[in-house]
């Protein structure tokens, strides 16, 4: 055994979450206030400037494959941390533009960069804990809310303090510790690989085992392609609403509040982010992926209907952006336990990886849709009434796989 992993499943989880509070608390929870400010600054519209998104959902979604093969059949640390180099430089680099196609370009590194993180953290999770991996998937994916929700407050500040040229840099050096470091000095993908076991499997006897077995078969049969389409529903669906925190600023200015509301909004989301991805994991643990998911399919629902109806009554539009953090965990949590339960160990990785580039596919369509809608519509309103649309379909198809997954059982 090498000795320096010894019992270090705990320092890759803490390595997983610097690395998720990085890439989603910082990065990219956090652009929605820096963008406001560019567009305030530069003039430009935001529909044009959310091309930007677009370009960076394109690139993950034709990259992930590729950089996800990448990682696990090479030195996945010194790959990582290539890749996360390209992210965080894409946001130095703002310091010097002034034009559209220059962020547009950052959008096409930082797509390459963070291409294959939503795959590799839930994966090597996976690797590394056998008991609990739920509560761990959850706990991990939350450090993003966290960050998200002491940044956003920060980063407001420091745009009046400093601007949004000198904030974006900011940014960049925390994404570059966050990310990058604990890419080459920690991660590990397999504990095989360093002579270690995952935590949890020396506590297991044959009975548990045995009914571990039972809950994540190694599923020999081939499922019809609809169920896929199915899950996409499940966590896209609803997933793809998180684009709407980006504009979580904008939307407050619209119904009359300053930036500083937009920017507790935002916090706000960030608290129901890391609530929520906990929430998640451990109703996953205690009654199973599908039952969890319908819960939180009621707290996004509930949160368009507040953005709504009730965005005049302060205490309300707080509310709703709580709620409205809480989708996070649908699109970040639920998918690594979903098809863990429905592919198996063996296969769940690759469809990981294909749902993550049908997401990237998506999230090009529906970044730059929402503040669109806004452009021509002057109202976020038709958004809200596509959430819960998205919510319902989901909703229907979560209750049939749950079904499925049973009876193949």
């Amino acid at each position: 055994m090498n000795e320096k992993y010894k019992g270090s499943a705990w320092k890759i989880m803490i390595g997983m979450m610097c690395i998720q509070a990085g890439t989603l608390g910082i990065l990219m929870n956090c652009n929605g206030i820096l963008f406001s400010a560019v567009i305030k600054d530069l003039g430009f519209r935001a529909g044009d400037l959310s091309l930007f998104y677009t370009i960076r959902s394109l690139v993950t979604a034709f990259c992930v494959t590729t950089t996800t093969k990448l990682v696990f059949k090479n030195k996945a640390n010194m790959v990582m941390s290539v890749l996360s180099l390209f992210l965080v430089l894409s946001y130095a680099a703002m310091f010097f533009y002034n034009s559209l196609w220059q962020f547009y370009i950052s959008g096409f590194f930082a797509g390459l960069g963070m291409s294959c993180t939503m795959t590799v953290i839930p994966t090597v999770l996976n690797n590394w804990f056998k008991k609990r991996n739920g509560f761990v998937i959850g706990l991990t994916m939350s450090a993003s809310g966290i960050a998200g929700a002491l940044f956003s407050p920060v980063c407001s500040k420091i745009i009046v303090a400093l601007g949004w040229r000198m904030t974006a840099l900011i940014m960049a050096l925390i994404g570059f510790v966050l990310i990058v470091l604990p890419c080459w000095f920690i991660l590990v993908t397999n504990p095989e690989q360093v002579g270690e076991k995952p935590y949890g499997i020396d506590e297991m006897n044959s009975e548990v085992k045995a009914e571990t077995a039972a809950e994540q078969p190694s599923v020999n049969r081939t499922l019809p392609l609809y169920i896929f389409i199915l899950t996409l529903v499940v966590v896209i669906g609803p997933g793809s609403m998180i684009q709407f925190n980006q504009q979580l600023p904008t939307f407050a200015q619209t119904v009359g509040y300053t930036i500083e509301t937009g920017a507790l909004l935002t916090s706000l989301s960030m608290i129901g982010n890391l609530s929520g991805k906990l929430l998640l994991g451990t109703l996953a643990d205690k009654f199973g992926v599908y039952k969890a998911v319908l819960v939180f399919l009621v707290f996004t629902s509930l949160s368009m209907a507040g953005f709504f109806a009730f965005s005049s009554i302060r205490a309300v539009l707080m509310a709703s952006a709580l709620l409205f953090g809480t989708t996070y965990a649908i699109g970040m949590t639920v998918p690594s336990l979903m098809y863990l339960d429905l592919y198996g160990k063996e296969e769940y990785r690759q469809k990981l990886a294909s749902m993550q580039a049908a997401n990237g596919f998506i999230g090009a369509f529906s970044s730059s849709l929402i503040p669109y809608i806004y452009d021509f519509t002057g109202s976020f309103r038709p958004v809200f009434v596509l959430g819960v649309f998205l919510c319902i379909c989901a909703a229907f198809s979560v209750t049939y796989l749950r079904r499925y997954s049973l009876s193949g059982k």
